[in-house]
């Protein structure tokens, strides 16, 4: 407990000049004086780490352990940097709260935030009185720094006293942003030779700003880069980076890829996107698998494929397992029409 004493003279010493000779006389004195004590704890309890936000409640025990009552006492603490005052939660019996929102220069019976400075006031605490507590609650800001460090501390005064400062309430920060990514693509499946378009969504929901954050893109061999909104990095085609990343989102990538053309088969193309930052040093990444199917071949064209196999006049795409059937199917309807017309010229 911090103590405040105006300390009156114990003794009254009156010199008497004389012709000749002198005198001293000391007399005692009775002066009487308030002595105010304040101290500051808080939920959590200081030294601890705490989360943007959690919600901190400050309490203020003060009293009057002097021989005389204290006039107008006042205390005064200033919301913490780094936090907010939640509106209604000030309270103190036997006092008269009031708001600043400049920083302490004037006060009002306002809340609306933002509040800066609480003042409790209370016209006499008589000698004597102990216990007496005032108290009020903060949330810690979203987002905030990890390692931030939150410090409170309150004052007391009265008509008799000059201010004198509580204990210091520290609380340290404890915070990390939270990133996130994703991926779709379209069409899918995709004709060879055509573009497929890749749609990136990336986001920090975390407690504090991501910073240096880096997406990269890794792009399946069987297709190549087209463009992208917005742009990637100068030099590069697939990697873009962000200075810093708020607490917000989601954001988006898009990016324009075409693919290869001579695809004879129905192929799995691969795609993986990655994000990092400063303080995400293992990258989050999330895949997004196209199918890409061979291209149809035009009417009377030619395909080299060997999967095209024409029958009959018929130009068909098969697998292996297939070629039996197609074949037997063609060579069945072929036989059909055959004995249609041989029925026809005997009717």
């Amino acid at each position: 407990m911090i103590l405040n004493r105006r300390r009156a003279l114990s003794l009254v010493t009156l010199v008497i000049l004389g012709v000749g000779f002198s005198a001293l006389l000391t007399l005692p004195a009775n002066a009487q004086t308030p002595v105010l004590g304040i101290e500051k704890s808080s939920v959590p309890a200081g030294g601890g780490t705490v989360e943007p936000g959690d919600t901190i409640t400050y309490t203020i025990t003060y009293n009057n352990t002097g021989t005389d009552n204290a006039t107008n006492v006042v205390i005064i603490d200033a919301v913490p940097t780094g936090t907010t005052y939640i509106t209604g939660t000030a309270s103190g019996t036997g006092t008269t709260i009031t708001y600043s929102h400049d920083g302490g220069s004037t006060y009002n019976s306002s809340e609306t935030p933002p509040v800066t400075h609480i003042n409790w006031t209370r016209g006499i605490l008589t000698n004597g009185t102990t216990g007496q507590t005032v108290s009020f609650q903060v949330t810690v800001n979203i987002p905030l720094d990890n390692g931030t460090t939150i410090n409170n501390q309150a004052s007391i005064e009265s008509d008799e006293l000059a201010p004198t400062d509580s204990n210091i309430v520290t609380h340290y920060v404890s915070s990390a942003p939270i990133l996130s990514i994703a991926k779709t693509d379209a069409p899918d499946p995709v004709v060879a030779g055509q573009k497929l378009t890749y749609t990136i969504t990336y986001e920090n929901t975390g407690t504090m700003i991501a910073n240096n954050v880096v997406i990269t893109e890794t792009y399946d061999s069987n297709v190549a880069f087209v463009s992208a909104t917005p742009a990637p990095d100068g030099g590069t085609d697939n990697v873009w980076t962000i200075t810093t990343l708020p607490i917000d989102g989601p954001h988006t990538i898009t990016v324009t890829v075409k693919v290869a053309p001579d695809l004879s088969d129905s192929t799995i193309m691969l795609n993986v996107v990655q994000i990092a930052s400063d303080e995400i040093t293992t990258p989050v990444q999330a895949t997004e698998e196209t199918t890409a199917n061979p291209r149809e071949a035009p009417v009377g064209g030619r395909f080299a494929s060997a999967n095209y196999l024409r029958i009959l006049g018929v130009l068909l795409w098969v697998n292996a397992p297939l070629i039996v059937i197609a074949v037997a199917a063609t060579i069945s309807a072929a036989i059909i029409a055959r004995r249609l017309r041989h029925k026809r010229k005997n009717d």
